[in-house]
């Protein structure tokens, strides 16, 4: 039986390999939350108010009732977290150091076709690329590029930020002209101004196939690159083969990068919970500090439009999206919610990890990253922006100092006026 103290979590993530799973979670002689998972995750949050004594998880697996979780292909693998996403345990395990220096051990047959397997630093889990630059850029040809499927995710809505949703788009459809993203082409003359100068296509290989989506460098101490979380880890599996086209413009980039260390944020690893939906490539050789960047903002109020930049690759009616251009949405937020914003915004498959920008007082920030949709096709979400997201992530990922928040990126509605781009 796995003891968990809710000092320290309150949410259930489990996913199973092979057979499906249900767990008790039970404290005291009253309190009994059941979860069933499919093998592809499941997540409750757990109440943590009442003193009566510890949560206990028990796993049921195929009929057969047993006290010990454990790795294999019969029995489910059973994570906690902290809603900040700041520390991941494993049940029965004491919580991980924060500012341990170690990455954690690898874990058992999830090594995603890298050469050291992931590991935990900090706030995010990582994996290491095992081809060279030179073979990275190699397996990228014209023709693969070209073929490359774009990525997005769809997800289940929390029915909370569903209805917020729902009644503001009912508001909006009473007003002429509201509601509907304006959306356009990005001007090749334009790709070298701030924000579209730090954008690009990022392409990956995913569970053996080529993908694309879109990432951005972000303005930090040290460049990296960020993006989506699932264009770099889904379904268990991470991506390889990472490379980076900055200000692509069909067919031409002005820089290319390949990746060398992948890092996504622990809940998006352990459950994809959409609201750590956030991921950073570590390059394989250093960015030049004149490489364009985006800075970005956390923890301020939800501004009132977002501008979305990314490649989307999927037409739809008005729109000649193809994956060789990049475009724009600008529109209203609408409503956040689950540690999620919307807004309306158009942008199809292949704009997956294309930062969200503001602009305050005549400069251009990132303030969210193009992360998944409703089946509408006018509203796309993102994760809040929040420094116990971001800095965990950022650290280790080695793009700040440890124990630093980077204060010049870290502002508050009250220290400048929003202005939508």
């Amino acid at each position: 039986m796995a003891t968990i103290s809710m000092k320290f979590i309150n949410r259930l993530s489990a996913k199973t390999h092979g057979a499906p799973a249900e767990f008790n979670i039970q404290r005291g002689n009253n309190e009994v939350h059941k979860l069933s998972v499919a093998p592809g995750g499941g997540t409750t949050t757990l109440p943590t108010e009442g003193k009566d004594g510890p949560w206990k998880v028990y796993a049921a697996v195929a009929g057969q009732t047993t006290n010990s979780i454990l790795v294999d292909d019969r029995r489910a693998v059973v994570t906690l977290s902290l809603v900040s996403g700041a520390l991941v345990l494993v049940a029965g395990s004491a919580p991980p150091e924060e500012d341990a220096d170690e990455p954690c051990k690898p874990e058992e047959g999830d090594s995603g076709g890298h050469g050291h397997g992931p590991g935990r630093r900090g706030g995010a889990v990582s994996s290491s690329e095992r081809a060279s630059e030179e073979e990275i850029l190699d397996y990228w040809t014209v023709a693969r590029k070209n073929s490359a499927t774009p990525k997005m995710k769809r997800a289940d809505i929390p029915p909370e930020l569903l209805e917020k949703i729902r009644e503001r788009k009912a508001r909006d459809a009473r007003i002429p002209s509201a509601g509907a993203p304006v959306t356009s082409l990005v001007p090749s003359a334009s790709l070298g101004v701030a924000p579209y100068a730090a954008v690009g296509k990022l392409f990956f290989r995913w569970k053996g196939d080529p993908y694309v989506g879109t990432a951005w460098v972000i303005k930090t101490p040290t460049l990296g690159i960020f993006t989506a979380g699932h264009n770099l880890f889904e379904d268990g599996k991470w991506s390889d083969m990472v490379l980076f086209d900055m200000q692509y413009d069909d067919g031409h980039s002005s820089l290319e990068v390949a990746g060398k260390q992948l890092y996504v944020a622990d809940a998006w690893h352990e459950g994809e919970d959409h609201a750590y939906d956030l991921a950073v490539v570590g390059p394989s050789s250093a960015l030049a500090e004149s490489t364009p960047a985006l800075a970005y903002l956390m923890d301020i109020d939800t501004p009132a439009s977002y501008r979305a930049v990314g490649y989307p690759a999927r037409p739809i009616t008005g729109y000649n999206f193809d994956g060789k251009h990049m475009w724009q949405s600008v529109g209203d937020s609408i409503a956040t919610g689950q540690g999620c914003v919307s807004a309306y915004n158009n942008m199809t498959q292949g704009s997956s990890g294309g930062p969200w920008c503001v602009q305050v007082e005549n400069k251009w920030y990132a303030n969210g990253v193009q992360s998944h949709r409703l089946q509408d096709p006018d509203v796309a979400l993102s994760p809040v922006f929040t420094a116990a997201k971001i800095n965990p992530l950022l650290r280790a990922a080695g793009l700040i100092p440890r124990g630093e928040d980077h204060p010049a990126r870290h502002r508050h509605h009250d220290q400048a006026v929003l202005q939508p781009g």
